[in-house]
């Protein structure tokens, strides 16, 4: 029979009932479509990888705090009679 090539899997060219020729992704090849999976970014191929299992993993955020803390007092220069205190910009000075 002449058409006998044509029904080879080795052509690609093959009658499958249902089915049809589809390009693997990966590397270019003609295939079936029923033997094409997909893989995890989307591409068509024969051989689909899965994804990597490190990618999937969740990190627990640091809470890097102290278990109490105090607030730190205003600065005051004592000189004498005159008192000084680190306010912000407000420039008064007692006698």
């Amino acid at each position: 029979m002449k058409w006998s090539r044509f029904l080879t899997p080795g052509d690609k060219t093959w009658f499958v009932p249902g089915d049809w020729n589809a390009i693997d992704d990966r590397f270019g090849n003609k295939v079936k479509a029923s033997t094409v999976g997909r893989q995890w970014d989307g591409f068509r191929t024969v051989h689909p990888e899965r994804r990597h299992e490190q990618d999937f993993i969740r990190s627990v955020p640091e809470r890097i705090r102290t278990p109490w803390n105090r607030p730190e007092p205003d600065d005051k220069f004592v000189n004498g009679a005159f008192v000084a205190t680190n306010d912000a910009g407000s420039g008064s000075t007692e006698d």
